[in-house]
């Protein structure tokens, strides 16, 4: 019995099959847990009871009832096993090195990001050495403290919304611990809704197009690729990952001949095809020499790029902030206000949704009924 390792503490506890009423009518089923007075909640992913209206409902919720009661069996030996001397979890294993190999799966550029902050902030907060045995109930209450302090790189406090992403990511590492079997549950569940933060709506910010005028008359002789790669989003409606993605062999000409751009999008997956006007075509930089899988804007990181942008954008008079993705909030507020059909939006953003563009469409009628409220002033 050369395998069996005596746990380095004894745990006791019980698991329960409880339900949530959801609003469609069908109930979320989850674990509700107590294990060594620690209470926790394992909600099991796509298992839902459904409105009993049919015989194939009740079968199916029957069905469903035994799935979950597959699951509690499997937790409860799983306790059982560890509680008689077999190491079922990975406790010793390395939270930041765990952290480092899922990077390296993760194929969207925004997400690889976030995990890498996710990394420095957790580095920040507890050191190299943080172990899935340090990982309880605690821990999480401990890393929302520090965020909440936590500077970002110009010099203040984290926005409540970015404290959310990365407790979201957070989150999302335990779970693939939890499926990896490193632990035997998410301690993120453990802690009270009320103390997550709370992820506030984000306003829709764009440049009018006056202001898109003005930085295309603005040159930007430190970083012409930064300024040339905004403006080419500004006309296509791209995001930063999928600019700073294609390449020039992906530069085509339709049966009519005119220019198009043939890419997947990072984020869906989903392949596109893309015709280019002129605005776009203006701000492609000269081609050269180039193969056809060189990069046509070749970024290697979105490092310092808002910066670069924001010292341009002063630099050509307007006096606000902006992010790269601006320029894909400003290509469909544009669209919209020149009475392109919110469908042609939707197309040409390559939203898989079209209640995603709808948030455009509020956007542009509510600066409409500012606009019309300023001849209220006529009638004084």
């Amino acid at each position: 019995m050369g395998n069996r390792k005596k746990a380095a503490t004894k745990a006791k506890g019980t698991f329960n099959i409880k339900f949530r009423d959801l609003k469609n009518g069908r109930k979320s089923i989850y674990l509700d847990s107590c294990i060594d007075g620690k209470r926790g909640r394992e909600f099991l992913k796509e298992l839902y009871i459904i409105p009993e209206t049919t015989t194939e409902a009740k079968e199916k919720n029957k069905e469903t009832l035994r799935k979950a009661e597959a699951i509690k069996g499997k937790r409860t030996l799983e306790l059982v096993n560890n509680i008689h001397g077999f190491q079922t979890v990975n406790s010793d294993a390395n939270v930041l090195a765990y952290l480092g190999d899922l990077i390296k799966k993760k194929e969207n550029s925004n997400t690889k990001n976030l995990y890498k902050c996710l990394e420095s902030r957790l580095r920040q907060y507890r050191g190299d050495g943080i172990t899935f045995r340090q990982v309880d109930k605690s821990f999480c209450l401990g890393f929302l403290e520090y965020l909440k302090t936590a500077k970002n790189r110009r010099g203040g406090l984290l926005a409540e919304n970015t404290r959310a992403d990365y407790m979201d990511k957070l989150k999302c590492l335990f779970n693939s611990a939890e499926a990896d079997g490193i632990i035997l549950s998410n301690p993120i569940r453990q802690v009270k809704r009320e103390n997550m933060p709370k992820r506030r709506p984000t306003e829709t910010r764009y440049l009018t197009i006056e202001e898109v005028k003005q930085l295309k008359n603005t040159a930007y002789l430190p970083r012409p690729d930064v300024r040339n790669a905004f403006l080419f989003g500004v006309f296509t409606g791209l995001r930063y990952s999928d600019v700073k993605s294609i390449s020039w062999g992906q530069l085509k000409k339709d049966s009519a001949g005119r220019p198009t751009l043939t890419y997947t999008q990072k984020k869906t997956k989903k392949a596109e095809v893309l015709h280019l006007n002129k605005g776009a075509l203006g701000n492609l930089p000269p081609r050269g020499e180039a193969k056809d899988g060189d990069l046509i804007f070749g970024f290697k990181s979105n490092f310092g790029l808002n910066d670069h942008l924001n010292r341009w954008v002063k630099l050509a008079g307007i006096g606000r902030r902006i992010t790269f993705h601006q320029a894909r909030h400003t290509f469909a507020t544009t669209l919209l206000t020149k009475d392109a059909t919110i469908e042609a939006v939707s197309k040409a953003m390559g939203h898989t949704e079209i209640r995603t563009t709808q948030r455009y469409a509020k956007v542009v009628a509510e600066k409409v009924r500012e606009a019309v409220d300023l001849l209220d002033g006529l009638t004084d």
